[in-house]
């Protein structure tokens, strides 16, 4: 049976890392040519790590409401798609 939360690795660590940068540039870029966005994360999570720490699921909102509060992505939809196989890690994301 797969562990539903277990300790954050620094590879994946630093692909949060990535991510959070990749998306603070292109979240604003896309958003100007179209008023609704769609995420998907194929291998969401439970969301966050045994630590406390934020998986992608959390990175992704966070750097949305970021946006948002600075004024950004104003009048823009987006629509995440979190997807997990793992029913308990499933339901912890939820």
């Amino acid at each position: 049976m797969a562990k539903t939360l277990w300790p954050l690795d620094e590879q994946t660590a630093g692909k949060h890392v990535l991510l959070r940068h990749y998306l603070d540039g292109w979240f604003p870029i896309l958003s100007r040519w179209n008023g609704r966005l769609l995420f998907i994360d194929g291998f969401a999570g439970p969301g966050e790590y045994e630590h406390g720490q934020k998986g992608s699921p959390l990175v992704v909102l966070d750097c949305v409401r970021s946006h948002r509060r600075e004024g950004r992505l104003r009048g823009v939809e987006i629509v995440f798609l979190f997807v997990e196989s793992t029913r308990e890690r499933a339901h912890h994301l939820n």
